[in-house]
């Protein structure tokens, strides 16, 4: 006896072990992922342009004054390189500490707002359930209250939105809806001042 063995790690029974392989072998193996990765690349980069050129000669054909013609099948590939090339150029630029800045803005401005109503918490919902178990009716009113006016004064913006034709003819004409006045998909057979 040399001493106390050290415990073995405990496997998962399914799992088979891989064999370790020599460093010299490891290096070897990555050398030529490396060979093969940079021989590919060369390849790809040729498909790109002869892609790009298919587009642009497509293009140059279609007839003037007409329709687009219709993108070539390659196409969507190229876009989709180039969409994923200034995904990756926007992400590398980003600054992460400009998000927990603005985070804790919004966080701290809505806690100083709310927090006199209903004690810091931003969403009433989570709010209402505690504040009726341990009878605390004193601030109740803002969970019944909120909804109805919100809902009231959505009614209103829809209704003066509804109504910018005659506002904005009004402001514009001085009578009723104005005849320059042309909102897509109303009849403007009908006379002025009516919807």
């Amino acid at each position: 006896m040399d001493g106390p063995r050290a415990p073995q790690p405990r496997r998962h029974p399914h799992l088979r072990r891989l064999p370790l392989l020599p460093l010299a072998q490891a290096a070897a193996l990555r050398r030529h992922a490396d060979r093969r990765l940079r021989a590919r690349l060369p390849l790809r980069q040729r498909h790109h342009d002869a892609a790009r050129r298919q587009l642009l000669r497509h293009r140059a054909q279609a007839p003037r004054g007409r329709r687009p013609a219709p993108v070539p099948p390659r196409a969507p590939r190229l876009r989709r390189a180039h969409d994923r090339h200034l995904h990756r150029r926007h992400k590398q630029r980003r600054n992460k500490a400009v998000v927990g800045i603005s985070i804790g803005t919004a966080v701290g401005t809505l806690g100083l707002v709310i927090g006199p109503v209903s004690g810091g918490s931003m969403n009433p919902a989570r709010s209402l359930g505690p504040a009726i178990v341990f009878g605390r009716y004193t601030s109740i009113w803002i969970y019944v209250v909120a909804p109805v006016a919100g809902m009231l004064l959505g009614a209103l913006f829809n209704k003066a939105v509804r109504q910018s034709d005659a506002i904005v003819g009004f402001l514009c004409g001085g009578r009723g809806a104005s005849s320059r006045v042309v909102i897509v998909g109303r009849s403007v057979t009908g006379a002025p001042g009516t919807n």
